[in-house]
Order: structure tokens, then C-alpha cells, then sequence
């Protein structure tokens, strides 16, 4: 399969939906790599728990910075083991396991630039203040954010060339996922906290009226912004980064069932949500029946695009903790080759399928299986044996 050129999603409003996944979110950096090696920024970025500091440093920056930040931000809360030569070795399998335990108990205590253990314990701490209700203080991330999120950028709308932002929390009061959006926020690094804020390690974040965790305690799902969220009527390209594949192997250990658990619990919510974006997109064209709505996100013809990410030797349950240098640079250099080839399949490959109405394209990077989500029966992709 070919890569596709640089220009090739000109014709299309890019949207990037970036869920939560610890360590694997960067995977997410390689997609957004690859999307401006093809020359495009993205119209839109949402964003939830760690998909959403992603997103807040890519709209939080003009589109010529925003690269290098998105690296610098990364090694900022990369833990200083390299495990990349072990791990090239004859036992790299065995190594990573290693790396990935070894990431785990350390983090137990804190992770540089992101979040340390409070020096009050919970139950020594006053009811109703932040130490009594989390095991640690996020002012490492609070500090370190403001390195690599220009706020001023951000909410400047006078800006050219603006990349929207949308960021999910969960309502700690009622339950609900709700989203901060750049159109109506002045964004805070606040903001930022709640959107990181998962309990019990951190406290809820007050912004204006409300008190707020991480988005992934509901829904951990940005596709749940787009409905009935106004937005152009051009045609779009949604690019769905998913961090948990629908599929793996009976479990045969506890570590095992405590991963598959995560897989099935995070992808269950995204299936559930590309099958609310196929029945808003209808909705909006009048083929449920009523008048075509154009003032929503869902109005004109649309690509979905569900990337999913899996790792080549997962190291269940510790691979979203594994910070290690070597592995945030495998999973980068994933994402950018997973986007390019997904987009030739999609974009390239099926172009007159993709003009008109709605396409919904799964595309799992392992072994480059592309499935279309409204034919029961997908055909292979070209030259993928």
C-alpha cells in the first residue's frame, strides 16, 4: 500500500477525537504527526482524560509550534529508565514486562511533572478538603501544563486559523459527561486539571458553579461532543483514535482478566457511541424521517474513520502506566504509520464511495484489516495479502 500525498484531505474538515488511555495516548501524537505531514490541521479537536491534554496542547498552540510541543510535553512525564537496548536484545519480550512493572511501582509514588503523593495522608486529612478525598496533589501537572499550553493563544478568537477544542469531565454531582468548548470557555488550566482529575488519586476541580473529574470515569468517548453540536457543513473526516481493541484471548491469568476488563469496558462505550454518530448523521440528512437539519456537526457528507490501536506484546494490566521513553516512542511511530495507511485505504482507495452520505470505516493497524461499518460483509484491502 502506497502513503498517501501531502493534500489529500484538503477537500475535508478534519475532526480528531482523542480518548483516554495513559501511557497509550501517544499513540495519538503519531496520528496528529501524520495529519500535518499530509498538510492538515485539524478543524477540531476533542478530547477526553488523556486524549484531552493532548488536545489542549495541539489548539493551545499555532499550527507551526505545535509539533514540537506535543514532543516536549511527552518527555516531560517520560520516566528517565531507558529500556530501549534490553528491549532489542534476545529477551525484548521479557524486558518489557520488566519495564512495565517497574513503571507501575514507581508511579505508585508519583510521576515527574504529572502528579506526587500528598505528604497528608487521606484519613489524616480534614473531611472536604482535596488531601481527604485523594491519595495525591496534581500540581506537577497544573505547573507543567502551563508549559506547553500558550492559554493566551487559545482563547484568542480573533486568531487565524483557529482549531476548536472540546474537553470532557464528568459532573461529579450529577453523573453526566459534559464538555468544555473553546467557543463559550475561557479556558483555565483548571480546566485542564479536571479533565485529568480521575478519582480516587485525584480530587475533583471546581470550574465556575461545578465540581468536576475526568471524562473517563462516564464516558471516556469524545464522539459524545459531536452530537447536536453545531458546527460547518463541509465534508468531514472524523478521526476516531481508539486505545482499546474490542478483541483479545481468553483470559488465563488475573493479569490477563484485569486487562481484558479494561479492553471490553472502554470499547463497549465506543461502539455504542459510532453507532449514536450513524443515527445523528441520519438524523441530520432527513433519512430518519423529518427535515434535513444543516445546522448541526453531523450535517453533509462524512468519513468516519475509527483508528484503532494495538500493541504488538501488551504488557496487561501495566501498559497504560509504562511511561518508558522507548515505549512512547514505538507508539508514536505507530500512530503515524497506522494514520497514513488508513487514510490511502479510506481516502485513496474508496474515493467515489466516500463523496456522498456517511461512511464509517473501522481500521486496525496490526494487520491492516479495514472494515466497512455499513456493509455486513467488508471487502479486504488492496494488497494487504
Amino acid at each position: 500500500m502506497s502513503e498517501p500525498r501531502p493534500g489529500a484531505l484538503d477537500d475535508y474538515a478534519v475532526y480528531l477525537l482523542l480518548q483516554g488511555g495513559g501511557a497509550r495516548a501517544a499513540y495519538q501524537v503519531g496520528v496528529y504527526d501524520a495529519l500535518r505531514e499530509l498538510g492538515k490541521e485539524p478543524d477540531w479537536v476533542i478530547g477526553i482524560s488523556m486524549g484531552s491534554l493532548n488536545a489542549a496542547v495541539i489548539a493551545g498552540n499555532p499550527p507551526a509550534v505545535r509539533q514540537e510541543k506535543l514532543r516536549g510535553f511527552w518527555d516531560s512525564i517520560a520516566t528517565p529508565f531507558d529500556w530501549t537496548n534490553l528491549m532489542k536484545g534476545p529477551l525484548g519480550t521479557y524486558w518489557k514486562y520488566v519495564a512495565a512493572y517497574t513503571e507501575s511501582a514507581v508511579g505508585m509514588f508519583g510521576h515527574r511533572n504529572f502528579y506526587r503523593m500528598r505528604a497528608v495522608p487521606y484519613y489524616m486529612a480534614p473531611p472536604g478538603t482535596d488531601a481527604a478525598v485523594s491519595y495525591y496533589t496534581d500540581a506537577p501537572l497544573a505547573r507543567n501544563m502551563k508549559r506547553w499550553v500558550d492559554f493566551g493563544y487559545l482563547n484568542d478568537g480573533d486568531r487565524d486559523h483557529p482549531t476548536a477544542l472540546s474537553l470532557g469531565v464528568t459532573d461529579v454531582c450529577t453523573g453526566k459527561l459534559e464538555f468544555f468548548h473553546s467557543d463559550k470557555e475561557t479556558f483555565g488550566i483548571d480546566h485542564i486539571r479536571a479533565c485529568a482529575a480521575l478519582p480516587p488519586g485525584s480530587a475533583a476541580v471546581q470550574v465556575g458553579d461545578g465540581w468536576y473529574w475526568d471524562g473517563g470515569v462516564g464516558a471516556n468517548e469524545p464522539l459524545a461532543a459531536l452530537l447536536g453540536t453545531p458546527q460547518d457543513p463541509r465534508p468531514k473526516l472524523l478521526v476516531v483514535v481508539d486505545l482499546w481493541s474490542a478483541e483479545g484471548a481468553r483470559p488465563m491469568t488475573m493479569n490477563n482478566v484485569t486487562w481484558r476488563e479494561y479492553q471490553i469496558t472502554y470499547q463497549s462505550k465506543v461502539s455504542a457511541l459510532l453507532n449514536s454518530i450513524e443515527k445523528e448523521f441520519n438524523r441530520a440528512s432527513g433519512r430518519m424521517g423529518g427535515d434535513p437539519d444543516v445546522n448541526t456537526a453531523a450535517a453533509g457528507p462524512a468519513v468516519v474513520m475509527h483508528l484503532v490501536y494495538r500493541e504488538a506484546v501488551d504488557v496487561e494490566p501495566f501498559d497504560a502506566v509504562d511511561f518508558s521513553r522507548n515505549s512512547i516512542a514505538e507508539r508514536i511511530a505507530t500512530g503515524h504509520t497506522d494514520l497514513m495507511n488508513a487514510v490511502e485505504a479510506v481516502i485513496a482507495e474508496r474515493r467515489e464511495q466516500v463523496k456522498t452520505g456517511l461512511s464509517m470505516f473501522t481500521f486496525d493497524g496490526t494487520d491492516r484489516r479495514l472494515t466497512d461499518r455499513l456493509q455486513p460483509t467488508p471487502p479486504p484491502i488492496p494488497g494487504s495479502g
